[in-house]
């Protein structure tokens, strides 16, 4: 993860030397760098997925799933909607989250219904 920092760092320092001379070129060298971290941080998610895995023998793989979703769901929007407000449009950010929470609570559905279901047998 230092290394990643450093590197974002380093082009930061970069990008701001190029800009000055060249907009285009600063542009495809920053879609570069979001491509190449992107890039590692797709491997460091990969190795997690494979050690949650390893460590839910007894829970239903349908719920394993849908958490690993979730977590896509919240990069992808936090992501998104960091864009947006980078480029000006806090509002389409904020609507943004606003769907990505709301997305989240449908997928937790099928957690709450068994939970419930679970809490009802108890009681």
């Amino acid at each position: 993860m230092i290394k990643l920092c450093c590197f974002a760092i380093g082009v930061s320092l970069i990008l701001n030397v190029v800009s000055q001379y060249s907009k285009e070129y600063a542009s495809l060298a920053e879609l570069c760098a979001v491509i190449g971290i992107s890039t590692s941080a797709l491997y460091l998610i990969s190795q997690i997925i494979e050690y949650i895995s390893s460590k839910t023998d007894g829970v239903s793989s349908e719920y394993i799933t849908t958490l690993i979703k979730i977590a896509g769901v919240c990069f992808c929007i936090s992501i998104s909607s960091d864009v947006c407000a980078q480029s000006g449009y806090q509002t389409l950010g904020k609507i943004l989250t606003l769907a990505g929470k709301a997305e989240i609570i449908v997928m937790l559905l099928p957690f709450v219904t068994y939970m419930l279901s679970r809490l009802s047998q108890y009681l």
